[in-house]
Formats: structure tokens, sequence, C-alpha cells
């Protein structure tokens, strides 16, 4: 499992976030769920892309690095939001 560090100060990036959410549109949802009577979702792919620009202009990036348990049975997805 990856570990990661952080500031201990989160003054900048709350301020940061409540000004550029409302900027967002809502995600296209544009994938099918089979598994769950066919309802439909917006994927990944769909979200970054309403969120990318926005967060940007903010001076925020998006990273999503992947890792593994230690015995190898499941992936996991750890979503960071750096900023300047």
């Amino acid at each position: 499992m990856t570990t990661f560090s952080h500031s201990d100060n989160f003054k900048l990036l709350p301020a940061l976030l409540a000004k550029t959410l409302p900027k967002i549109d809502v995600a296209t949802k544009n994938a099918k769920n089979d598994a769950f009577r066919g309802s439909k979702y917006a994927n990944l792919t769909s979200v970054v892309d309403v969120a990318k620009g926005p967060l940007g202009e903010a001076g925020i990036a998006i990273l999503q690095p992947i890792s593994t348990t230690e015995d190898g049975s499941a992936v996991t997805v750890t979503t960071l939001l750096l900023h300047e």
C-alpha cells in the first residue's frame, strides 16, 4: 500500500474548491450498468472531462495513483487534489 504525506495547512484548498465546484458541470451519463437494471452512469472519463478545466483554472491538479494490496487481491485508486 502506498502512503502519502501532506501539508498540515488545509486553508487554501477548501477555499479554492468552494469557488471552483459551482463551475463544474454535471457529468454526462455515458455508460450503462448491466448489473443494475441497465441504469446509466457517468464513467470516470466523463467526470474528469467536466472537472479538469475548472480545477486547472484554479491551480488544482488531480492525481490518481494505482496500488495493490500486499497480497495482490485488490487494486486501489487514491484520488489526490494538489494545488499550487
